[in-house]
């Protein structure tokens, strides 16, 4: 079952998720959504511009075991929205992107057994009001993807693919993934932390399989810049 609040506006959606979670069914797949964040965020803290016009959500899932099994969660959330949105394509760990723009992101965090799953997307926000971001940017209405009841739909698109996450991990999706990649195989890319690599592949668990010289490494840290 799912179950989506709409509100105003608010700080942050996973700020106002966090103090629910006492209240929450675990049976159920919770979602808070606003038209409007003051203070959204991002990977490592970073501030998530969240203007009138975007898709803004975190969603709870109860999900018992121990948390490395999981570190996949985030990608598997990006596809499950390429699945609705086939212009998308996936910046490991957890960029969406048109034609190389930004389209959004997506930020897991723990309050184990709780995932608060936090969602972006740029629908019919203003590109005026994007200004001055680090990176080219674009909108769901600029490129003409549907965008009726997304907030469910993107749930609901989870909601059949996590079974089987679950029970077999990112394994099964491992190829998807690959062919939804913002970057081909053999491609040269920038990672933080890492910097210059060669673009191998996504792994099993999720990790992101560079070459750096002669040498192979799985990360499961860090993020691709370019």
């Amino acid at each position: 079952m799912i179950e989506i609040e709409h509100l105003e506006l608010v700080g942050s959606t996973q700020d106002v998720m966090k103090e629910r979670l006492s209240s929450l069914d675990p049976g159920k797949i919770t979602a808070i959504t606003a038209k409007e964040q003051t203070a959204g965020r991002g990977r490592e803290g970073r501030a998530f511009r969240s203007p009138p016009g975007g898709l803004y959500m975190t969603a709870a899932l109860h999900i018992e075991g121990p948390l490395q099994k999981h570190i996949a969660l985030s990608l598997l959330v990006g596809l499950a929205i390429s699945r609705l949105i086939p212009k998308i394509r996936l910046k490991w760990p957890n960029d969406l992107l048109i034609d190389h723009k930004k389209v959004g992101g997506i930020l897991i965090e723990t309050r184990a057994p709780w995932w608060l799953v936090g969602i972006g997307i740029n629908q019919t926000t203003p590109l005026q009001h994007l200004e001055g971001l680090d990176r080219p940017v674009t909108t769901l209405v600029q490129e003409k993807a549907d965008l009726l009841s997304l907030d469910r739909k993107i749930l609901e698109s989870l909601q059949a693919m996590l079974p089987q996450f679950l029970s077999e991990g990112f394994a099964p999706f491992q190829k998807e993934y690959l062919e939804k990649s913002a970057y081909a195989l053999g491609s040269e890319i920038i990672v933080r932390g890492h910097g210059v690599c060669i673009f191998e592949g996504i792994t099993s668990e999720g990790e992101l399989s560079v070459r750096v010289g002669e040498k192979r490494e799985d990360l499961n840290f860090g993020e691709i810049c370019f």
